[in-house]
């Protein structure tokens, strides 16, 4: 980050303590009242020190702190944490800030603790200490401990240094500072804290089960506590001896299970806690809840099973503490406590916020059965538990969460209760008086969850209601039905508005889906790119999809410049937070070079981390690329063994049956009855049943899953309908990338309708750069299936499938297992084109335009070239300045005709680029401009485009605008010859016939003339019908040039030009040196 970029945010920090101060929530202590300032300690943050406030004998700690930026940052959230919780008598009482002016400094005004830290306490005083005495450190230490826990913060960094005492009682301190501030600390002082540090932490490896991150950083905290516990039954530093210095070798010991030794006359009860907190295993240690149960029950053995106090007035105090005073990274913990208070066995262990504050530890504690916790208690914990769960899954959709990581979350949360869940529907359907319990009920019917039966039109009228009365997350799932017609029409325009109403309202997850809606066209026209300022607003509010999509509009120059360093960027830091799509992206990033340096093993590094986090589809490109297969863990009831397959088989075959003979119904039956054994045949089957609502209620989101789960079994069919699922958004969202991969995987496996996409997909460029060599590959893959290929189209048109009605469309039009039918090519490309098929669009104005399949009518061509071009395409845009330049189907205006050449050609189209040659050379629609003509044809040349090589070769030939180089002409020339150009053969050929440019002798003078090799030239022009190169061949065999003369022959190429009586050298060189550009026309 600049200079500049980090003192802004020192800044916002600033600003947000003089706010702070402003609205009252800190105390402002005037500078100038302290005296007697006295240094107490210092740090790599700042000072502390000592001082009365006003001439009194009261005293405080002034922490003074470094205005950088990181400094800053953390103070202002040790504030955050500390105003939660200082309230308790154990833990260090922030009162206020003050600000030194003449140093523009700002400090901490803090409770001062007269027995400084707990570590110089014991060794000060440990001799006048029994055990009426070190109980009450441990109990305090623990509960403290505890306290902080209940409000999901976590220490961290517990170790004697940052624990005071002030008068005989302990007092924490530093809540998330001193680790961060560590980290630029000396390394002495690292080691310093060794023993108090997790061992399991040292490798960072907290996850050996499937629970969060931040219960293993809870359970640190435990580990430091027993740490401390035996510290104050010893009254030495753990590891302690004269003249040694911590070092990585008592790291390394405790890592390996070396501990301290229980100290003689420690009581049983309490060594055996302790020990039990510094267990290696996190999972093996108590909770702080359970270290301080059993320490209470070991201080006061009679109160051993008594709890504390119920009242109604603090559970709800209580709830509003834990809902309103957590910290975002730590709400899973938060729920997972509810759940436990939920499912203990003695609920009445709930404790009241005030009794925890008690000033004296053997205050009475009251006492009340579980019978007398009536359902009031029962009520406000499920208010707890639902009014927690809404708030996690906002958050985790405004993080990036799709709707099925959603679907899991609840159904994950709901199974950690030990209650059934029509409990809690019913509870929802008897609460309805909040718009975030109408919503929430409605999740239940769109996620099937516990609802018997399975109604969509619930859950949409649900949605409605709370949507309505303007609930962001509710407008968000209303978008969503429209979008996807559940429980309603299909209506995308309502989507769009619902999108729009909820990203208007804040809501970071509707700000995605706006911009999603512009991208893909869903209820809207133009978009000139919005969708872009869109994806940038939601990620820059760390929506983790909104930059995973960013990421793919730069890297393939999507309504943005092309940026693959910045793509690359944006997928590594997705990458490192585990997003698997991200990491797919990355590992094609380095397999093909694009953004950073080609390194295959990386590419298989970050593949493999896709995989182990949850993406499918790259375990088949693994396979592919690698040859590598990956052993996915399998669902045992997916496990069939060998004599069962015969047999789910038998089933499937029963439905089909069925289903051929329409009995849709029993087909579903049988289908589902293999498929819940894992017949990938039958899955897919299935899910044809779901999508097209034959036998059952239709519902797209479980077709879509239904093919996922038979796709991940290598099933061709399905990996091809999953590709078709992500391209139009069918049960999930668009995603264009997905399903090229899958489109891919399918063709690969010789899926014919898969090929013919993919070729389309390689010739428009939709979601990959244009690669006309590999169009043409599929395209002849999928022909040389010939007749199979067409029948397939055909049945797909026949379920309804837009890209198969354009497929099919497309074999009328080129001969693709069938004759060419322009009339039924036409049809098909009307069909779905007006579904918003946008290559459909395109090929459908140029039937128009050449009145093929169709009577000829310009202003139709211009119209569907029109909607193509609003959605950005190249192609179309490319055909637009065509007919402004020339006036087709519209007013000639050349002004225009180079505005959409130029929005074609910025997106990388070599014809429209080579056309901006033709406008800036001879001032079409703009200023003639030689110098910009030669530089983008010279572009073009180089991308491969063959105009552009010939046109190229016609400049250095001629020295028009540059310096006239023959040798490059014939270059140029040669590369286009090379690709087949009918042109560039012909003009090469009469190089060769002239010895223009062509080999050289020791004079640098032309060589004899090679007129065999340039009647071999304009044979090969020829035979692609180019007309001037046969005439050219005809006076070849007439004069007997290069080749026996061959009077018929030559009358045979020649006779179409007799009548004009033209030099045969004057028509080539009139063609190439003053006609190029109407070639060229022609051709394009």
């Amino acid at each position: 980050m600049s200079n500049q970029a980090g003192l802004e945010k020192s800044k916002d920090y600033i600003k947000w303590l003089e706010q702070s101060i402003s609205n009252e929530y800190l105390n402002l202590y005037e500078y100038s009242e302290f005296s007697n300032l006295s240094p107490i300690g210092s740090g790599s943050y700042g000072s502390v020190v000592r001082a009365n406030w006003k001439n009194t004998d009261r005293l405080f700690a002034l922490k003074t702190f470094n205005n950088d930026k990181t400094t800053l940052k953390e103070i202002v959230n040790e504030i955050k944490l500390q105003k939660k919780v200082d309230f308790h008598e154990n833990i260090l009482r922030l009162c206020g800030i003050t600000k030194i002016e003449a140093e523009k400094k700002y400090c901490l005004v803090l409770e001062y603790a007269d027995s400084d830290t707990l570590k110089n306490y014991l060794s000060n005083h440990f001799n006048e200490l029994n055990w009426d005495d070190k109980y009450p450190l441990a109990f305090q230490l623990t509960s403290a401990v505890e306290y902080i826990h209940d409000y999901d913060i976590i220490h961290r960094d517990l170790h004697t240094n940052n624990i005071l005492v002030h008068r005989k009682k302990i007092k924490i301190a530093d809540f998330d500072l001193s680790k961060k501030i560590a980290e630029s600390s000396n390394m002495s002082e690292m080691f310093g804290v060794i023993p108090y540090v997790d061992p399991k932490s040292f490798n960072n490896q907290y996850n050996n089960c499937n629970k969060s991150k931040n219960y293993r950083l809870n359970k640190s905290d435990v580990y430091s506590v027993g740490v401390l516990m035996w510290q104050i039954s010893s009254g030495r530093r753990p590891f302690y001896a004269d003249g040694v210095e911590y070092d990585i070798g008592l790291a390394l010991a405790i890592q390996g299970g070396e501990r301290e030794k229980i100290i003689d006359g420690t009581p049983i009860g309490y060594s055996g806690l302790y020990t039990k907190c510094w267990k290696y295993e996190p999972d093996e240690r108590p909770s702080m809840q359970d270290v301080v149960s059993i320490l209470r029950s070991i201080i006061f053995p009679s109160q051993r099973h008594l709890f504390n106090d119920y009242k109604d007035n603090n559970i709800e105090e209580n709830e509003d503490n834990i809902l309103s005073k957590s910290s975002n990274i730590n709400d899973d913990l938060i729920l997972d406590n509810i759940i436990n208070i939920i499912n203990c066995e003695d609920c009445s262990s709930l404790r009241s916020s005030t009794s925890i504050q008690s000033n004296n530890i053997d205050d009475s504690i009251q006492t009340k059965s579980r019978n007398s916790f009536d359902s009031t208690f029962t009520n406000n914990i499920t208010i707890m538990f639902v009014d927690k769960l809404i708030t996690v899954i906002i958050k985790k959709h405004d993080a990036g969460y799709t709707f099925d990581q959603i679907q899991e979350l609840i159904n994950q949360k709901i199974l950690q209760l030990n209650q059934i869940t029509n409990n809690l529907v019913k509870w929802l359907s008897e609460n309805q008086d909040k718009l975030k319990y109408i919503w929430f009920f409605g999740l239940f019917y769109y996620y099937d969850i516990g609802i018997e039966e399975n109604n969509s039109t619930k859950a949409f009228e649900l949605f409605s209601k709370a949507a309505v009365d303007n609930y962001p997350i509710a407008q968000v799932y209303l978008a969503k039905c429209y979008n996807g017609g559940y429980g309603t029409e299909q209506n995308n325009s309502y989507a769009f508005n619902w999108y729009q109403k909820a990203a208007e309202n804040g809501s970071i997850i509707g700000q995605f889906y706006l911009g999603y809606c512009y991208e893909f066209n869903i209820g809207t026209g133009k978009n000139e790119n919005k969708f872009i300022n869109w994806y940038q607003k939601a990620a820059n509010n760390e929506n983790t999809i909104a930059k995973l999509y960013l990421a793919n509009c730069y890297k393939l120059r999507k309504g943005i410049e092309k940026d693959e360093l910045k793509a690359f960027e944006l997928y590594k830091i997705l990458s490192e937070n585990k997003i698997a799509d991200a990491q797919h992206q990355l590992g094609d990033c380095f397999y093909y070079g694009i953004g950073t340096k080609l390194d295959k093993d990386q590419a298989l590094f970050w593949y493999e981390n896709a995989i182990k986090n949850g993406n499918t589809i790259v375990k088949h490109i693994l396979e592919q690329k690698y040859n590598k297969k990956i052993d996915v863990k399998k669902n045992k009831n997916v496990e069939i063994k060998i004599h069962k397959t015969i047999y789910l088989e038998g089933l499937r075959q029963i439905g089909i049956n069925n289903y051929n003979g329409q009995n849709y119904k029993k087909a579903f039956y049988y289908f589902q009855k293999a498929a819940k054994n894992g017949n990938k045949l039958a899955q897919y089957n299935l899910g044809n049943c779901y999508k097209n609502g034959k036998g059952v209620e239709q519902n797209k989101r479980k077709a879509f899953k239904l093919y996922q789960k038979s796709a991940e079994q290598g099933y061709k069919d399905s990996q091809f309908e999953l590709g078709y699922c992500y391209s139009e958004g069918i049960g999930t969202d668009i995603n264009k990338t997905k399903a090229f991969e899958l489109y891919k995987i399918a063709a690969k496996k010789e899926h014919i309708i898969a090929q013919c996409i993919l070729g389309i997909i390689y010739e428009s460029g939709e979601c990959t750069k244009i690669d006309l060599e590999k169009a043409i590959y599929w395209y002849k893959k999928a022909a040389e299936n010939g007749h199979g290929a067409f029948k397939l189209y055909l049945k797909s048109t026949e379920q309804g499938y837009l890209d198969a009605q354009f497929q099919l469309g497309y074999c009328y039009d080129k001969g693709i297992g069938t004759d060419v039918v322009k009339i039924r090519a036409f049809e098909l490309y009307k069909m779905a084109a007006e579904k918003e098929h946008i290559v459909a669009q395109i090929n459908l104005g140029s039937l128009f335009e050449h009145g093929k399949g169709t009577e000829k009518n310009l202003e139709r061509a211009v119209y569907w070239y029109n909607k193509a071009a609003e959605n950005g395409h190249e192609i179309a845009q490319y055909n637009l300045g065509r007919c402004y330049q020339f006036g087709r189907g519209v007013e000639k205006d050349e002004v225009q005709a180079f505005e959409y050449y130029k929005k074609s050609a910025d997106q990388e189209y070599l014809n429209a680029q080579y056309q901006l040659v033709h406008c800036y050379s001879k001032g079409i629609g703009t200023e003639v401009d030689k110098i910009k003509a030669f530089e983008l044809c010279k572009m073009a040349a180089e991308r491969g485009d063959i105009i552009a090589q010939t046109g190229l070769g016609i400049l250095y030939m001629n020295g028009k605008g540059i310096e006239k180089d023959l040798e490059k002409a014939v270059y140029w020339y040669n590369k286009a010859a090379e690709n087949g150009c009918q042109y560039a053969l012909c003009n090469l050929g009469a190089c060769y016939q002239s010895g223009i440019g062509v080999e050289k002798d020791e004079n640098g003078k032309g060589v004899e003339q090679n007129k065999r090799k340039a009647f071999k030239l304009y044979q090969k022009s020829a035979e692609q019908g180019y007309k001037n190169a046969q005439f050219q061949l005809g006076y070849f065999y007439d004069e007997g040039i290069g080749t026996e003369v061959d009077k018929i022959k030559a009358f045979e190429f020649t006779k179409w030009q007799l009548k004009k009586n033209i030099s045969p050298h004057k028509i080539i060189w009139d063609v190439y040196n003053n006609k190029i550009s109407r070639i060229i026309d022609q051709q394009l």
